[in-house]
């Protein structure tokens, strides 16, 4: 069923998969509360700025803000 698909599908970063809540998709996500960057594969400055809604941002990463 197509439905459930999609409903797993937006339980997930779409960058690196890992598990997002409905809060989190519906304050960063984009206009259909998905979400293409999380906390575990970007920076909260950068998805503040738009990255977790999808937005390019030639900024830092969370690998190179580790290094």
């Amino acid at each position: 069923m197509q439905l459930e698909a999609d409903a797993a599908e937006m339980d997930c970063c779409l960058n690196c998969g890992s598990h997002v809540t409905p809060q989190f998709r519906r304050g960063f996500g984009d206009h259909r509360d998905r979400v293409h960057r999380c906390p575990s594969c970007d920076i909260y400055e950068n998805l503040s700025a738009g990255s977790a809604a999808g937005k390019f941002l030639e900024s830092t990463t969370q690998e190179e803000a580790s290094r």
